[in-house]
C-alpha cells in the first residue's frame, strides 16, 4: 500500500503550510471542528481541490494526476448512493464505468457483498436500507477499485451511538485486514481515539498537534483544548482487583470503578461534557456516583462550566445553561457527580506479570457482593503521577 507524504500545502481559503506523513497501512485520524479544512485536506490528497505544494504516493509526486488516475478510494459524508440503482448495481457502477466485462463485474461485486455480509441487500435499493447498511454498501463501493489509499469523511456522523459504535469496530478490523493507507475525518474525541493509529488535530487551516490517541487526550496543546476539551486528570494512588472484569481505584480520596484491563492504573481521564452533575442525589447504585462541593461556575452563550472539589480532586462539569439555572445553585452547594463508566480513560502501567512491586487481590463472589481475600493493595507506595 502507500504512504502519503503532503508538502508545504496551501488551498486559497483554509490550509495553511500543511506538512504530514502518513505511513504505509497507517489509519490516520483528521480531528478537528467544522470549518477547520478536513474534507478540504482529503480533497487535496484525492485531485479534488486545487492547491500549491506536493502530495506524493510512495515517494512520487501526484500533483499532475487527474483524480481517477490516484487510485484513492473516497467515501463522502453524504455517502451519494444512486437511489434509482440496488445494491448491486451501487457497488458495480465503478466498474462498469471501466469496461470491465459482465463476468469480471460479478465477481468482484459478489467478493464485497461476502466480505461486508451485505448478501441479503443485492437486489434492495438504498430508501429500504438503514443508516448502517448505507454504511456498508458506500463502503464497498468505495474499496472495489482496490484503491492503494480510503479517505472516510466523518462517515458515521448521521448514526447512533451504538451503530457507529459497531461500525468503527468493523472498520478498523477490515482495515488492518487490508492493510491499506486510510484517512478517517471527525470532530469527535472519542471516535478517534478508539480508531486512531495516530491523531492528526487541524484548526483553522493548520495542523495544531499529531501523536498517539493517549498523547492527544491526555495532553493536548493549549491551542486546541479548546475545542476538543481539556479532560478531568485523575491520579491513582491505589487500587483493587474486585473480579477478573472489575477494578477500583483510589484516586485523592474518591473510589472509582473501572474495567480491568490486566494492569495497574497510573491516570484515569474524562471530559467535563461527560460527567452528570445533579443538585440531588441519583437514584441507582452507588457506582461512580461522587459527593462534591461546588466551588466555581463560568456560564458560555449554552453552557455552564461547573469547578467540584471531591475529595482532593477538582473535577470540571459541563452541562446546559438552562439546565443549571434550574438547579439553583450557589457557591458552597452540596452536589453529586456521575462518571461515566464508559467514558473514563485509562493510563495504565506495566502488566501485572511484569510488575513486581504490584499484588494481585483475589476475589470470590459470594451472595452477590465482593468478598477479598488478600490485601487488596495493588503497590505499596502506590503509583504517583
Amino acid at each position: 500500500m502507500s504512504t502519503i507524504e503532503l508538502k508545504e500545502i496551501y488551498t486559497t481559503y483554509s490550509l495553511r503550510n500543511i506538512n504530514l506523513t502518513i505511513g504505509s497501512g497507517e489509519l490516520l485520524v483528521l480531528l478537528g471542528p467544522t470549518g477547520a479544512g478536513k474534507t478540504t485536506l482529503l480533497n487535496v490528497i484525492a485531485g479534488l481541490e486545487d492547491y500549491r505544494g506536493s502530495v506524493l504516493f510512495n515517494g512520487r509526486a501526484v500533483d499532475g494526476l487527474a483524480p481517477g488516475e490516484r487510485k484513492v478510494g473516497y467515501l463522502f459524508q453524504d455517502l451519494n448512493l444512486f437511489p434509482h440503482l440496488n445494491v448491486f448495481s451501487n457497488i458495480a457502477f465503478g466498474l462498469k464505468m471501466q469496461g470491465l466485462s459482465k463476468r469480471q463485474i460479478q465477481d468482484k461485486v459478489e467478493e464485497m457483498l461476502e466480505l461486508f455480509k451485505i448478501e441479503s441487500l443485492r437486489d434492495r435499493f438504498p430508501n429500504s436500507l438503514s443508516g448502517g447498511e448505507k454504511q456498508r454498501v458506500a463502503l464497498a463501493r468505495a474499496l472495489i477499485n482496490s484503491p492503494h489509499i480510503l479517505l472516510l469523511d466523518e462517515p458515521m456522523s448521521s448514526l447512533d451511538y451504538r451503530t457507529s459504535k459497531y461500525l468503527r469496530i468493523e472498520l478498523r478490523a477490515l482495515q488492518k485486514k487490508l492493510g491499506i493507507t486510510t484517512i478517517y475525518v471527525t470532530h469527535n474525541l472519542y471516535e478517534a481515539e478508539e480508531l486512531a493509529d495516530r491523531i492528526a488535530v487541524i484548526s483553522k487551516g493548520r495542523l495544531e498537534q499529531i501523536g498517539s490517541p493517549e498523547d492527544v487526550f491526555f495532553h493536548p496543546r493549549s491551542t486546541i483544548s479548546s475545542f476538543i476539551g481539556a479532560p478531568n486528570i485523575l491520579h491513582c494512588e491505589d487500587c483493587q482487583l474486585l473480579n477478573p472484569s472489575l477494578m477500583e481505584v483510589e484516586c485523592g480520596g474518591i473510589s472509582l470503578i473501572i474495567p480491568n484491563e490486566g494492569r495497574p492504573v497510573k491516570k484515569l481521564a474524562i471530559l467535563p461534557e461527560d460527567i452528570y452533575l445533579s443538585a440531588t442525589k441519583p437514584p441507582g447504585p452507588d457506582i461512580n456516583r461522587i459527593k462534591g462541593t461546588l466551588i466555581k461556575y463560568e456560564e458560555a452563550a449554552h453552557t455552564v462550566c461547573c469547578t467540584v472539589q471531591a475529595g482532593k480532586n477538582y473535577l470540571k462539569a459541563e452541562l446546559p445553561r438552562e439546565i443549571f439555572k434550574t438547579m439553583g445553585l450557589n457557591i458552597g452547594a452540596a452536589v453529586w457527580l456521575i462518571l461515566n463508566l464508559r467514558k473514563l480513560k485509562v493510563v495504565a502501567g506495566e502488566s501485572y506479570s511484569n510488575a513486581a512491586p504490584f499484588s494481585i487481590l483475589k476475589t470470590e463472589v459470594k451472595e452477590g457482593k465482593y468478598e477479598k481475600n488478600s490485601s487488596g493493595k495493588c503497590g505499596r507506595h502506590g503509583f504517583g503521577a
